[in-house]
């Protein structure tokens, strides 16, 4: 996000109910930085830490191509991806701090159960940030995946 005054990053207060907060100070496992946005300015940037956790993709299982209208020559097609673990993940000196990851990438961890904090994004119609061309540029909330490790129910 170009034009604006880039933050340090520091602990991100998370709401687990109207009358609990840990505090929390995750590291950004995703290839962007993550602007947190509030009342239109940047509250927070967790910066990517050069580390990128991705789901593991089996190979499609078949290939094949169709003819579109409109195009001329076929397009490709292929069976869906079967994604199996989570690669990249980094020791337990970023665990224990808790992640932000990609939405896929956290639907898989909190699935595994694992016993640290896993944040995504909120990039939904209602949590996503746009500028003037409708490019996402922050989120307005983090969402959680594994509310049970940090107390919450």
């Amino acid at each position: 996000m170009r034009g604006c005054m880039w933050l340090t990053v520091i602990p991100l207060v998370i709401a687990l109910s109207m009358a609990t907060f840990t505090a929390v100070n995750p590291t950004n496992l995703t290839p962007h930085d993550i602007n947190v946005v509030k009342d239109g300015k940047t509250v927070v940037t967790f910066e990517r830490s050069g580390k990128v956790a991705r789901l593991v993709e089996d190979p499609a299982t078949w290939e094949d191509a169709v003819e579109v209208v409109g195009v001329e020559g076929k397009v490709a097609m292929r069976a869906p991806y079967v994604y199996g673990g989570v690669d990249g993940m980094p020791k337990e000196e970023y665990t224990s701090r808790g992640v932000i990851v990609s939405e896929l990438v956290a639907r898989k961890l909190a699935e595994m159960g694992v016993s640290y904090p896993v944040f995504s994004p909120d990039m939904g119609a209602l949590g996503a940030v746009r500028d003037g061309s409708g490019r996402i540029v922050g989120t307005q909330k983090l969402i959680l995946w594994n509310k049970a490790v940090l107390g919450g129910k």
